[in-house]
């Protein structure tokens, strides 16, 4: 590769100040130029496709922000050149806003750019947090994760400096009237927890980093998603500590942990090697950056005339923070509305796939969704349950990497009680035979691994609606009976199949059971009795062969 042409809508030069992304670039291109290759920078708004048409494939393209690039030169590069993008703000989505959006996912007719996303050789983003946002709208293979942002030695050689520095006990909270960085509402937390604060901001950098040093606290509390936050990095590198929300990619990066000079190593070796393994992409040589998507989780969801409860599950479905999912609906020969409510949110939403059927039960619709499945983990979900966005992150959490079956606490909506199989009780676990708990005693969070799950299951069910399992121990397990009360029974045929019939439970209500006055199951209870016969005298066998 000899030479780099290197694309923004804005260089650092341009702007009187200058933003994250400018300075990363201009840091970016000096280490390129000083491995050898020769970096022409191009504005967007300035390229034109003569230019374009000049370039062979001994030049590479990088494309950096790029909103003021015209269609036309787009589709050029797309079809014409070798190129990588360097993400900085989600330009794969009209306003670059994923918060704004269910899971931050965002419906098709919100999407832009996907192909010349998806042609590029690669797509760098800087965190896996940025990485994992991008995928779940996206579900591209040519994904890579820098775990950096850029500065130059000059900076670090600064901030380096200004470690030692005396620091009084003050949250330092960045001065701005971007309403993203969310100042005000910083301010007033500081207030409600008595913290003393103090605004910083300053047009120059090194004076900025010199305020931001003095103070041993930063808190940061951004409106919408940062792809990595370069000042959040800034404090650690000055020894500083940092509060910031869900919304911040660097705080889930292992190295984040290190701080002062230990961080300002590592970043400094990371950039040289963002930069050879992006200049080997351009060469065929491969990179050990590539971004490993989060194993799949299928959800199958069976439904039978349910048009009034549809919409609420799968907008819970799409707002689960797992990144990596696929909700099979299964539609059970419904007569209302329900197939055109299926249809609209298949149009609207890649990770939705819809099947219709004639009416066989409960049973037939997850067997017939079952079969449809790709995913590693597997579940369903009722159309009149509802859970909590962090429901299926954390099931899985729990039971990898060697278990196999999980379930959590749920609320009953017809009781008003919570479920809670298993909770605290006087240091010890305490097994809770009936079930309901009063919410107003709050669940612990705590994770149990329990082998009396079988057992538990005699007199009551205990699978609720929050579960999750392995697809390998699903297709052990066979097919659901098609019979009401076939969860029931599954649940429990699962944990018989498990590894020494370990289950795992979390006391955290992840879920609501709706109460549905038409369901089959509440206009007659009876009619489970089958299926209850059956998988209490599956217990009773197991348990006598044990």
């Amino acid at each position: 590769m000899k030479k780099i042409v290197f694309i923004t809508d804005f260089f650092l030069s341009d702007l009187p100040f200058g933003g994250g992304a400018e300075f990363n670039d201009e840091e970016l291109t000096t280490q390129i130029e000083k491995s050898g290759v020769s970096v022409h920078k191009v504005r967007s708004r300035d390229l034109n496709i003569e230019f374009l048409k000049q370039l062979n494939e001994e030049v590479g393209i990088v494309l950096s922000n790029f909103t003021h690039l015209g269609e036309e030169c787009k589709n050029y590069i797309e079809f014409n050149l070798n190129y990588i993008i360097y993400e900085h703000d989600h330009k794969y989505i009209i306003g670059r806003d994923p918060s704004k959006f269910v899971g931050f996912r965002a419906p098709n007719d919100s999407k832009i750019n996907q192909n010349l996303y998806k042609n590029a050789l690669a797509v760098f983003c800087q965190t896996d947090y940025h990485a994992s946002i991008l995928y779940r709208n996206l579900e591209i293979d040519n994904i890579y994760v820098t775990k950096c942002s850029f500065w130059s030695d000059d900076d670090f050689n600064v901030i380096q400096g200004l470690i030692d520095n005396d620091k009084e006990d003050v949250y330092s909270i960045l001065s701005t009237s971007n309403a993203n960085k969310n100042t005000q509402s910083t301010i007033k937390y500081c207030e409600k927890k008595n913290k003393n604060y103090e605004l910083i901001a300053d047009k120059d950098y090194y004076s900025f980093l010199k305020k931001l040093s003095k103070n041993n606290k930063f808190i940061f509390l951004p409106t919408t998603p940062e792809t990595l936050s370069r000042v959040c990095v800034e404090a650690r590198m000055l020894g500083c500590g940092v509060t910031t929300n869900s919304l911040v990619g660097c705080k889930y990066e292992k190295w984040f942990s290190l701080k002062g000079k230990e961080l300002i190593a590592y970043l400094r070796e990371q950039k040289a090697k963002v930069v050879q393994n992006l200049l080997n992409l351009f060469t065929g040589s491969g990179s050990d950056l590539k971004y490993v998507p989060l194993k799949k989780l299928s959800i199958v969801v069976p439904v039978y005339n349910d048009e009034s409860h549809i919409k609420n599950a799968l907008n819970d479905l799409l707002a689960q923070t797992y990144s990596n999912i696929e909700i099979i609906v299964v539609n059970d020969g419904s007569s209302d509305q329900t197939e055109k409510v299926c249809l609209e949110y298949q149009k609207k939403y890649n990770q939705i796939k819809y099947f219709s059927k004639k009416n066989g039960g409960t049973g037939s619709a997850l067997n017939f969704g079952f079969k449809n499945a790709t995913g590693f983990y597997g579940t369903w979900a009722s159309s009149d349950d509802r859970r909590s966005p962090k429901c299926y992150d954390k099931l899985i959490k729990s039971i990898s990497p060697d278990k196999e079956l999980a379930f959590s606490a749920y609320y009953s909506e017809r009781f008003r009680l919570n479920w809670r199989s298993y909770f605290p009780k006087d240091d010890e676990m305490f097994i809770n035979q009936q079930g309901f708990v009063s919410p107003e005693v709050k669940a612990s969070g705590q994770v149990y691994i329990v082998k009396n799950w079988i057992e538990l299951n005699y007199n009551n069910c205990h699978s609720g609606v929050c579960f999750l399992f392995t697809m390998s121990l699903k297709r052990r397990c066979g097919e659901y009976l098609e019979l009401p009360g076939e969860d029931y029974h599954m649940a429990v045929k699962m944990a018989m199949n498990t590894k020494e019939n370990e289950v795992v439970y979390i006391d955290e209500v992840l879920g609501v059971h709706g109460y549905n006055p038409t369901s089959l199951t509440s206009e007659n209870v009876r009619c489970v009795l089958e299926a209850e016969a059956f998988t209490k005298q599956m217990i009773v066998d197991w348990k006598n062969n044990k």
